[in-house]
C-alpha cells in the first residue's frame, strides 16, 4: 500500500486529489459525483489516473483497478482529517439531493455522512441527520440488514439531544 501511495503521491494535482475523494466513495464510483465534491479538474485527473493504470471504466462509470490502490489513495488523507473529508462530501451530497430531488443513493449520503457525524456541530444539522438515518434505518430494515439498520437507528438517536423522547419521538 505504501509503494502504491508513493506512486500516486507523485501524480498532478487533479488526479490526487480526484483519487483521494474517490477513495471515500468506494472502490467504484461515478464522475458525476466527483464533479460535485472536487474542486480539481476531474476529467483530467480521471484521464490520468486511467493512464497511469489505476482506474478504470465500470458499468456504474468508474473503479479502481486493485482494492489496495483504493487503500493507498485513502491512506493519503490524513487519519485525522478523514471525518471531515467525509463530512464535507456527505454534505454535498446531501445539498444537492435536497435541492434538486435528484434521488440520490441515501445510503451513499448515510454512509459519507455518518464518518464525520461526530464532527457536527450544529443541532438543526443533527436532527435533520437524524431524521435522515431514520429513513436509512427503515429502508434497512424493509431491505432485511438489520445489523445495518441497528447502526444507523442508533447513530440516530446519538445525534440527538437529551430531551428528544420527549421532542423528536
Amino acid at each position: 500500500i505504501q509503494l502504491v501511495a508513493e506512486k500516486i503521491q507523485r501524480l498532478p494535482k487533479d488526479a490526487l486529489d480526484v483519487l483521494m475523494v474517490a477513495s471515500c466513495l468506494g472502490a467504484e464510483f461515478d464522475e458525476y459525483l466527483l464533479h460535485e465534491v472536487v474542486t480539481s479538474d476531474v476529467p483530467y485527473g480521471i484521464a490520468i489516473a486511467e493512464e497511469k493504470g489505476l482506474i478504470e471504466r465500470s458499468c456504474a462509470g468508474w473503479r479502481f483497478v486493485h482494492d489496495q490502490i483504493q487503500q493507498s489513495a485513502y491512506s493519503l488523507i490524513p487519519e485525522y482529517e478523514r471525518g471531515e473529508v467525509h463530512l464535507q462530501i456527505g454534505r454535498k451530497l446531501w445539498s444537492y439531493r435536497d435541492t434538486d430531488g435528484m434521488g440520490l443513493n441515501s445510503f451513499l449520503v448515510v454512509n459519507q455522512l455518518r464518518h464525520g457525524a461526530h464532527l457536527m456541530t450544529d443541532q438543526g444539522e443533527r436532527e435533520r441527520m437524524a431524521v435522515l438515518l431514520l429513513r436509512a434505518g427503515e429502508k434497512a430494515t424493509k431491505s432485511s440488514a438489520f445489523q445495518n439498520a441497528a447502526s444507523h437507528l442508533n447513530l440516530g438517536v446519538s445525534m440527538l439531544e437529551n430531551r428528544h423522547w420527549r421532542d423528536q419521538y
